[in-house]
């Protein structure tokens, strides 16, 4: 077989297809200097270091299959540069074995995943009686980009005497574990006139990238990469194509044979995912799952700043179902009606048309309206949803508290409508950060708390992959501890991923709490080991800015504490110095003429007339709103005239030209405003 040296063109037919529909075919012509015959001196102490390596071979039928090899540190040894010899048995039941004999041509992935390295070796098998000597062919450095950071855990597992298993289809394990996967392997493979090429590479994305299709097939995004194409070149002209799927927390491997194709530019894909350059669909012919065949169990420690910037399959769903559903106000059918504690009910929603909803990102809430008795115009308030996004209805668990929550409790019963729009809301948690959190819940505010809870042990469900919970739950006396039963169960589902504290200012016969007075410093170092922490504070104002005064002054940093506050009040925050933000512009202090485009209403605005919502209900007008304190973003209004400012930031960020209506003043120096609501 000639070497990479003696090529009129390193490319292959199929890989220069690739790179001339995708124009880089330019930009990697001289890719072939960094492709050489031999190991350098840094790539033979690279693999020294393995704890696994990752094979690629084709079976006596043509089928590609990819695998894993594990041993201690130093089972991969390069005796010479033209050599690498890999250590171990071959092991029963792996389907990469029957392709690794002499003379047959295999590819191999060194990936070290805690520093996103990782090199690329292709070669013959020398000798394959105990272990693999391999003669190099290509050897090369190759992508870092979604790597994921992982250390191990624990020592490496002997070989699991288990027996692989044979799926005709993928079942419900193994759908769940392709989709909780944050990366794979696939091998590839051609045959050109200068010999047979093996290739093995890595793919990764955030947990689920990889998309099960209703055929059972697999829809794999290709995000930005160094644009060689191998692995897609190798489809164009071979469409076989091996899949494995490793899980590093259970142990289990899953390994699949079939057939890839490169879907054609311009392919309508539905609910297409942000960051995807492109398609390819495998269809599986034939799946082994082998428990235990993981022997090395790693822990994640850090997503790849690439992998971060992609989207998932479940915010591309909820994009596509805002734009086909549209912001307007739509009707919903309260299905159940839940008694929670003292004053607090829950109402559980679904869309009258029965068509799907928008999920929420777990922490928002959502707009509703009703017209009250004896009022001509409807009123609008915003509550947190208590549900997670994986609910499939809304949940609204509100608090009787005044003239409209004591009308919701009285008149809303299963079949009664309401109007809502889509959830909303800029208070959410990362499930897939790493840092542990503590959730603080005064009262009510455990709502979007809960909501946030059940998202993340969902979530560890699904990845395997969770972060460390402290919910604590302060309110009145035990029986105002909403969802106390609730919590209990979740707590007993996450595996010991949430912890829950109950802090009541009574105590009450038959206990039911933890800790009696209030959430405080004091009480959370009581609770909570050493630790670098992200805290979620919701509550009243009062709460909130008590907790969030002593955690500053205790060193937690202001970036570390993520709040959303009930009411006209907003949090008073400290940031860092250099974390200050550049000061608003004044407020005007002379009138400002201001025309409310939906209306055709103007009026001047004097110092006096306080904000501009302030100023339209002066005149007459009924714009929406909902908390008053710029957190909820009911009141956001395209301005397309003027310039406006606040008294302080406001906690809800707007789209650019909007200003939250409860909130603003024309800012001084302003023209004419013109208000487009």
């Amino acid at each position: 077989m000639q070497t990479p040296a003696d090529w009129p063109n390193f490319w292959h037919p199929g890989e220069l297809a690739v790179q001339e529909r995708l124009g880089t075919r330019a930009a990697v012509a001289d890719a072939i200097r960094f492709v050489r015959p031999f190991m350098p001196d840094q790539h033979r102490d690279f693999f020294a270091q393995l704890p696994f390596i990752v094979i690629g071979s084709v079976d006596p039928a043509g089928d590609a299959w990819a695998g894993m090899r594990f041993g201690e540190p130093g089972f991969a040894a390069s005796p010479a540069p033209d050599q690498l010899v890999i250590a171990g048995a071959p092991v029963p039941g792996d389907p990469i074995e029957p392709g690794i004999a002499p003379g047959r041509e295999i590819g191999l992935l060194g990936i070290q995943p805690h520093s996103h390295r990782r090199n690329r070796l292709n070669g013959r098998v020398r000798d394959a009686g105990g272990a693999i000597t391999l003669d190099v062919v290509e050897s090369f450095g190759n992508c870092p980009k979604y790597i994921q950071a992982r250390l191990p855990d624990g020592p490496l597992a002997p070989i699991d005497p288990a027996p692989s298993e044979s799926l005709a289809a993928l079942d419900a394990a193994a759908r769940a574990q392709i989709g909780a996967a944050d990366i794979f392997f696939v091998a590839s493979y051609v045959d050109d006139p200068g010999g047979r090429r093996v290739d093995v590479s890595h793919r990764g994305g955030r947990p689920g990238f990889v998309r099960i299709e209703a055929d059972g097939a697999l829809l794999v995004p290709d995000f930005v990469g160094n644009d060689f194409f191998m692995t897609l070149g190798n489809f164009e002209l071979q469409p076989r194509a091996g899949l494995c799927f490793p899980d590093f927390t259970s142990g289990t491997m899953l390994q699949l044979t079939g057939d890839a194709r490169l879907l054609p530019e311009g392919t309508a894909i539905a609910d297409p995912l942000p960051g995807a350059c492109r398609y390819w669909r495998f269809t599986p012919r034939a799946i082994v799952r082998r428990p235990g065949a993981v022997r090395l169990r790693m822990r994640l420690v850090g997503w790849s700043p690439a992998t971060l910037a992609t989207g998932d399959w479940q915010a591309a769903r909820r994009a596509a179902l805002r734009a086909e559903i549209g912001a307007d106000w739509r009707r919903l059918r309260v299905t159940a009606r839940v008694d929670e504690a003292d004053d607090v009910v829950s109402f559980h929603l679904e869309a009258e048309d029965g068509r799907a909803l928008i999920p929420p990102e777990a922490g928002q809430h959502l707009p509703i309206r009703l017209t009250l008795p004896g009022d001509d115009r409807p009123s609008l308030r915003t509550y947190s949803l208590s549900s997670p996004p994986e609910a499939g209805h809304y949940r609204l668990s509100i608090k009787r508290a005044g003239r409209f929550s004591n009308h919701v409790h009285a008149a809303l019963a299963p079949g009664a409508i309401i109007e809502a729009k889509p959830p909303a809301g800029q208070f959410t948690i990362d499930a897939q950060a790493l840092r542990p959190v503590v959730l603080l819940a005064g009262g009510i505010g455990i709502t979007p708390l809960l909501a946030m809870a059940h998202h993340l042990v969902a979530e560890q469900a699904r990845t395997g992959i969770g972060r460390a919970t402290w919910l604590f739950q302060a309110a009145r006396a035990p029986g105002a501890l909403a969802f106390s039963a609730e919590i209990a169960r979740l707590v007993a589902e996450s595996q010991g991923l949430l912890r829950h504290v109950r802090v009541v200012d009574t105590a009450g016969e038959g206990g039911g709490y933890d800790a009696l007075g209030r959430i405080d410093l004091a009480l959370l170092k009581r609770h909570l080991p050493w630790d670098d922490y992200d805290f979620v504070l919701c509550g009243p104002p009062g709460f909130m800015q008590g907790l969030y005064d002593d955690l500053r002054g205790h060193g937690v940093r202001d970036a570390r504490i993520h709040a959303e506050a009930f009411g006209p009040a907003s949090l008073a925050r400290r940031p860092e110095l250099g974390d200050i933000p550049p000061p608003l512009a004044p407020i005007a202090s002379e009138p400002v003429t201001v025309r409310f485009a939906a209306s055709a209403k103007q009026v001047d605005w004097t110092p006096e007339a306080g904000s501009l919502l302030e100023l339209a209900e002066s005149i007459g007008l009924a714009l929406p709103f909902s908390c008053r304190g710029g957190s909820c973003g009911s009141c956001a209004a395209a301005v397309s005239a003027g310039a406006w400012t606040y008294p302080s930031p406001p906690a809800f960020a707007c789209g650019a030209g909007e200003a939250l209506l409860c909130q603003a003043r024309p800012a001084a120096g302003s023209g004419a405003m013109l208000i487009e609501g």
